[in-house]
């Protein structure tokens, strides 16, 4: 029984030896990993060299620039003298907006909030407005928002404990500190400095100081109380802080503090500028780089590192995979092969897949292991969805790695070449489909339907599919301009609106007819088709059309066509004419043309529609005179009865000025030598007057037969 109990003693201390050899050959495989990771990450902490930010708003070399092309903007550059190198972020969005000289400051939402305070030569005065732009993008978010003066700053900085922006002020009551809300655009007032300051930063215990204009380091409480850590130790080198906008910010990494400085050296007699690097505890500030051509920067900022160095880096190749319309797909991409500073990386991540705060999917990959995720997005419509893939290991979270999807039925581009054609009282309006979609998502091309909108009373007239004409009866008691709509639905989702030309309908007026456009409205009878494509849809000045030539009409209300970069194409309309094939007619109008230097030419043609190819011309290669207007008159006949319209065709080469139109009118008239249409040149005639006496005999009418009433073989006629 003892040897038993002996035996089971020895056993159990044999297997705690075994165990604790295990733990301590586990203790020090942990130590030698954590104390790897430690020279690792002092390693990296020693070579870490912070990007800075700033925005640029002078350099030397501007000052030989236009105001327009000097590259204003934010910029990037490192926090150390060896390869220095500003580097444009902002270029994208080339703007003279970015000329803070009310300072500004990158809060931690992302956006960049900065003042420009300048003069307007226009109004004579100074302006001050607020613009906000998104630093991931660089677009301006809304509209430049005029605000007080007292949003200027000396320098802004954000407590990264609450968020809140405090600043040194330049207001009417002078410097004053305070803080201020750009979310509800208001400033509160908190004290009085008894000095100016020029930089301002903030550090990650919330603790803010300011650079002062006799060159020393100062703490701020939250209530504006001033204590002094020291000086910068710039008078010793004969140097002093200049009254420029100038800036400071805080490493969040390092808990640094940095300063773009701008400063008068005594014994060189010039300025200078550069990046200082100020300690905290002494307040001495320790030069890291002079800045090339005195370049003043403001608007100091440090972006926070997306991870921590160990971690993994971004993941890479994500894609998001869907079919058709559905809302089931896959989610793909490269697991990372590197930490974030660019070292090595093995071993098992774990990953997750979310759209904003919802997880899709989770789980494990190896590094560099190409992973493919399968994912349901929740959706009633189709909309856009940001995917966001990130990895984890012992070291922590990975940068965010995106891809943005539209998932399902998407918007459509908007129809094309929509045309409005009316004839007989029918209106045909064609169009072509749409060949894509705005986000690259789901089109279902044999199944989109389209409403069809008549204007001006927006009234939905048809509902179509897999066709792309509609028609309608269309008739008006008094003239009125219609066009029609063409919405194209995919999937519930609707195109925007794509429009036809203007066309106006009413009741044909019979002859004699005679239009002066002095009564209001008269011109919106008429119609003005730009056949060559080179209109846009706003009229500047009553006529002249932007960027473009076309028939408007101008202050007096009487048609004008103005000329563009393009050889003319462009017809002007009459309202409908009942018209009748045994009359002969004759058009009169007056038109001239206001650049001497400029030859404009037109012609006239006669149709029975909208479609100007159809029409015949009834007068060609029509000269209008220098600004004085020339009647002209051409007769016609037409082969049935009906509703014609005349249309005034402006065929001038490209780049000439104007052609003036007006006292359109048409009559019934007897044909003469000059306007002969339908009498036979050989046919004998015989004149007489009424009261029998014979005036004429010949083969042709007299062109100088005085005006009065005859008998021209056996018929009465009018000559006027």
């Amino acid at each position: 029984m003892q040897l038993v109990s002996l035996l089971i003693i020895i056993f159990a201390l044999y297997f705690s030896l075994i165990y604790l050899i295990i733990i301590i050959l586990r203790m020090k495989k942990i130590l030698l990993t954590t104390i790897m990771l430690m020279t690792i990450s002092c390693s990296h902490a020693n070579n870490y060299v912070p990007e800075v930010w700033g925005n640029i708003i002078e350099m030397t070399s501007w000052d030989a620039m236009s105001e327009y092309s000097k590259p204003y903007g934010v910029y990037s550059f490192p926090a150390k003298a060896d390869g220095f190198k500003f580097n444009w972020l902002s270029k994208s969005k080339k703007s003279l907006n970015f000329y803070p000289t009310g300072n500004g400051i990158i809060t931690s939402d992302g956006l960049y909030h900065f003042v420009v305070y300048d003069f307007d030569d226009y109004s004579y005065s100074y302006y001050t407005q607020l613009y906000t732009y998104n630093v991931k993008t660089w677009e301006l978010q809304g509209s430049p928002q005029d605000v007080s003066s007292s949003f200027r700053a000396f320098d802004l900085a954000q407590d990264p404990t609450d968020g809140v922006v405090y600043g040194f002020f330049m207001t009417d009551k002078g410097y004053q500190f305070g803080t201020i809300d750009y979310s509800t655009k208001t400033q509160t007032f908190i004290s009085k400095p008894d000095t100016a300051f020029y930089g301002l930063a903030c550090s990650n215990e919330g603790q803010l100081y300011a650079i002062s204009e006799g060159g020393s380091l100062f703490k701020i409480t939250k209530n504006g109380e001033q204590t002094l850590v020291g000086s910068l130790g710039l008078r010793e080198q004969g140097l002093t802080v200049q009254d420029r906008v100038q800036s400071a910010t805080i490493d969040s990494r390092t808990n640094k503090m940095y300063w773009s400085a701008y400063l008068w050296d005594n014994k060189a007699k010039e300025y200078r500028t550069g990046l200082y690097e100020i300690n905290t505890s002494t307040g001495k500030a320790t030069l890291i780089v002079t800045f090339p051509e005195l370049a003043q920067v403001v608007a100091l900022y440090i972006p926070k590192p997306e991870a921590e160095d160990n971690a993994p880096a971004a993941a890479t190749n994500v894609k998001a995979l869907f079919n058709g319309p559905s809302s089931n797909g896959y989610i793909t991409f490269t697991a990372p092969s590197q930490t974030y500073t660019g070292q090595p990386l093995t071993g098992t991540l774990a990953y997750n897949v979310t759209i904003g705060k919802d997880t899709l999917s989770k789980g494990t990959c190896n590094a560099g292991e190409q992973v493919s995720v399968p994912v349901t997005v929740n959706i009633e419509k189709g909309c856009e969805k940001e995917f966001t893939v990130r990895t984890t290991n012992v070291a922590g979270i990975s940068p965010k790695a995106e891809v943005k999807k539209w998932i399902g039925y998407d918007k459509t581009s908007i129809p094309t070449h929509v045309s409005f054609n009316y004839i007989d009282g029918q209106a045909t309006i064609t169009w072509n489909k749409p060949d894509s979609t705005i986000h690259k998502g789901y089109m279902d091309a044999t199944n989109i339907r389209y409403n069809i909108v008549r204007y001006p009373d927006s009234v939905i007239v048809g509902n179509v599919s897999n066709i792309n004409i509609f028609k309608e009866s269309l008739n008006s008691s008094s003239y009125k301009k219609f066009s029609y709509g063409i919405v194209a639905v995919n999937g519930g989702i609707s195109s925007d609106t794509a429009y036809s030309n203007k066309i106006a309908v009413g009741p044909a007026y019979d002859i004699p007819y005679k239009e002066d456009f002095v009564r209001t409205g008269a011109f919106d009878e008429y119609i003005s088709i730009d056949v060559n494509g080179d209109k846009t849809d706003k009229v500047l000045w009553g006529y002249l059309v932007e960027k473009s030539g076309y028939w408007g009409e101008n202050s007096k209300g009487s048609p004008v066509y103005r000329s563009s970069n393009n050889d003319a194409n462009d017809w002007i309309i009459t309202p409908g004419l009942n018209l009748q094939k045994n009359k002969t007619y004759k058009l009169i109008f007056d038109t001239y043309r206001d650049v001497k230097r400029y030859e404009e030419v037109m012609s006239v043609g006669l149709g029975a529609s909208m479609n100007v190819d159809d029409y015949k011309i009834i007068a060609d290669s029509i000269h209008p005179e220098y600004n004085i207007p020339t009647p002209h008159s051409v007769t016609f006949t037409i082969k049935q009865d009906g509703v014609y319209h005349v249309g005034f065709h402006a065929i001038s080469p490209k780049k000439q000025s104007a052609i003036f139109l007006n006292n359109i009118e048409i009559i019934e008239t007897i044909p003469n030598a000059i306007e002969t249409i339908s009498l036979k040149a050989k046919e004998e005639i015989d004149i007489f007057s009424l009261t029998g006496e014979k005036v004429y005999m010949g083969t042709k009418i007299p062109t100088k037969l005085k005006k009065g009433v005859y008998i021209i073989n056996g018929k009465k006629t009018v000559i006027k």
